[in-house]
């Protein structure tokens, strides 16, 4: 199953060009604030919950998992807080998991195949720039949850294919700015932009224990065969927005912002 998991994304990856930068804007409709990690356990990979694995000649993984008992029940991760239905138009409605805590659930299950560093542009070089798109099968983004009220239906709010997908940064730190884009197709929040383009953006960061962070990616890193980086696993918090994606790519000053952020981030986490 797994070899043919990875022929799979190989044919999926083969037509994907340079994806890194992505400048992923989102726009006017659905929208989901999102605050993601994995609960203490195993994951397909069994690396005790831990999201990120460089899976020694193979992609590195990439992963949020599902709530430990499945989507319809068991302890909720608690990570997707708030819904938009139309974003900055309309007043944001809170979302429960199944257990009936605060914030539903998020699966985001990637995989990173390449890389196209050193990306000079904005305020500086950027070193790390992968490369990466969802593991096919199922949609490789999903939202579960309740909203507006403990007691409202468990369902699934958002679905969407990750056709492309980016992660860069500076490898001198252990954060990075992460996107992605792909065709959403189901969900009962998503509306009128199924069948449409959505997307994902926000900062990841890496953390070994699971309070230190930790900047373990080197410089042109390249996450086929390791990059000279010994198999290991790493803690990491994805902090960001899904919804509908603007169809026109973004400009510099897209990037300019983005990078601004990354260095107050760092600069924040150094202080």
């Amino acid at each position: 199953m797994r070899k043919l998991v990875l022929i799979s994304l190989a044919v999926v990856t083969a037509g994907v060009a340079s994806a890194a930068p992505l400048f992923v804007q989102l726009g006017s409709g659905p929208h989901f604030n999102v605050g993601a990690w994995n609960q203490t356990g195993p994951t397909p990979w069994d690396i005790n919950g831990k999201e990120w694995d460089t899976f020694g000649p193979n992609p590195d993984r990439l992963q949020f998992s599902h709530e430990q008992v499945g989507p319809q029940g068991g302890p909720g991760d608690h990570e997707v807080t708030a819904f938009w239905g139309d974003w900055w138009n309309t007043t944001p409605i809170p979302v429960f998991g199944s257990d009936g805590g605060f914030g539903g659930d998020f699966f985001l299950d990637l995989a990173w195949f390449g890389q196209d560093a050193p990306y000079v542009g904005g305020p500086s070089t950027i070193d790390v720039s992968l490369n990466g798109a969802g593991i096919p099968g199922a949609p490789a983004l999903e939202i579960w949850g309740r909203l507006g009220a403990p007691t409202a239906p468990m369902q699934l709010l958002w679905a969407q294919n990750v056709y492309v997908a980016s992660l860069y940064g500076y490898s001198s730190g252990a954060s990075f700015t992460m996107e992605g884009l792909g065709t959403v197709v189901g969900g009962a929040l998503a509306g009128n932009a199924i069948g449409h383009q959505g997307g994902f953006r926000g900062s990841i960061d890496f953390w070994e224990p699971a309070s230190v962070l930790s900047a373990w990616i080197p410089p042109m890193y390249n996450p086929v065969g390791g990059g000279g980086v010994p198999p290991l696993q790493r803690w990491a918090n994805f902090s960001g927005e899904v919804g509908r994606a603007v169809p026109e790519p973004g400009s510099m000053i897209a990037l300019g912002a983005g990078l601004a952020a990354l260095l107050a981030r760092r600069k924040t986490k150094k202080s």
